[in-house]
């Protein structure tokens, strides 16, 4: 299992590299700082709101499910992680 982690998070890193060099590549010399700086702020929203929305799932579940939704939500992420998985 950890090996099958190693792998899959060095293929994401190899993904997200490859797409800052396509998204590079594809803007004029001029604005490249404007788009990566674009970029840069909704990596940072999205990594902010992340945690929040799988705290807020977790919390929901714990109060509508009890002890039962308490794998509801891992289940949840891991379903998620491997369609991403399956999609790239």
């Amino acid at each position: 299992l950890a090996v099958l982690h190693i792998l899959n998070s060095s293929c994401v890193g190899t993904l997200a590299a490859s797409y800052i060099a396509c998204i590079n590549n594809s803007v004029p010399a001029e604005q490249r700082a404007t788009v990566n700086g674009i970029c840069v702020s909704f990596e940072s929203l999205a990594k902010g709101i992340g945690p929040l929305g799988a705290s807020l799932a977790f919390a929901w579940t714990l109060q509508h499910w009890g002890f039962r939704g308490h794998g509801a939500v891992f289940f949840f992420i891991s379903a998620l992680h491997a369609l991403l998985c399956m999609g790239t």
